[in-house]
């Protein structure tokens, strides 16, 4: 017997109809990791600078990964919350625990290989004169909002919310469970990098502004996610980014 949807809801009609007892930990956890890049989270973009030497150039990777880390906990939490939600309706009640633990490392281990990419971006930025950083930012910017009209764009976030079969129990249930993982991580890869990137290097450009950015990237993640018209909303989110940058061109514009 296998459990398996024939088809998955979007998660405002989703919530319609069923409660969901993850919300408020979910809440927790991704305040709590708002909370830490509020606290901690320049060091995400801060890049390895030639004076940086001995201990410090091996200690700032480690923390650098565990601020990437808060990242993605902070903005794709909300974003995966309804496959998580997925997962343990259609999962045994005695193994919803530690199938859900089981998806959200292989989710988030995914996301971290990101990082990577991300922060050569970064470095790149550091090359940078501060005066034209800002150009920097809307060229990032302008790159993801092309990316939210493409239709590989709309392919990954159709796939995202693609139901999966999941045995009820032995290992084929952890093959299930790992598999639905691996494609749901991978479909949300393909939707999001592209603008997770550009955040990135935005931060990384305009570093007081990291928190504001990343927010406001997060939260357009979850309206095309959570829309009955992802494609529509994803065009909605392309727009906002043309206006960011536009903000960003007028800042580099004002500092000269």
């Amino acid at each position: 017997m296998s459990f398996a949807a024939v088809a998955w809801p979007v998660p405002r009609a989703w919530a319609s109809r069923q409660k969901n007892p993850i919300t408020l930990p979910a809440a927790v956890v991704v305040g709590a990791a708002w909370i830490g890049l509020a606290l901690f989270g320049h060091e995400l973009h801060q890049g390895l600078s030639d004076e940086h030497h001995g201990p410090a150039s091996f200690v700032s990777p480690v923390v650098r990964a565990a601020a990437w880390a808060l990242m993605i906990v902070a903005m794709m939490g909300p974003v995966v919350l309804s496959a998580v939600t997925f997962l343990r309706a259609n999962t045994l009640s005695w193994r919803r625990g530690r199938a859900t633990v089981q998806f959200l490392l292989v989710y988030v281990l995914m996301w971290m290989t990101v990082a990577v990419p991300a922060w050569m971006l970064e470095a790149e930025v550091n090359r940078v004169d501060s005066p034209y950083r800002p150009v920097v930012a809307a060229g990032a910017l302008l790159v993801a909002a092309g990316w939210q009209t493409t239709g590989l764009k709309h392919l990954a976030l159709d796939d995202c919310h693609r139901p999966h079969t999941l045995p009820p129990r032995g290992w084929r249930a952890m093959k299930g469970v790992g598999s639905f993982a691996v494609r749901h991580a991978w479909a949300c890869i393909r939707t999001c990098a592209p603008l997770m990137l550009a955040v990135a290097v935005a931060a990384a450009s305009i570093p007081a502004a990291h928190l504001p950015i990343m927010a406001a990237a997060a939260g357009g993640m979850v309206f095309e996610r959570r829309s009955r018209h992802p494609r529509k909303a994803a065009r909605m989110v392309a727009i906002a980014l043309v206006i960011t940058a536009t903000a960003c061109l007028l800042l580099a514009g004002g500092s000269d």
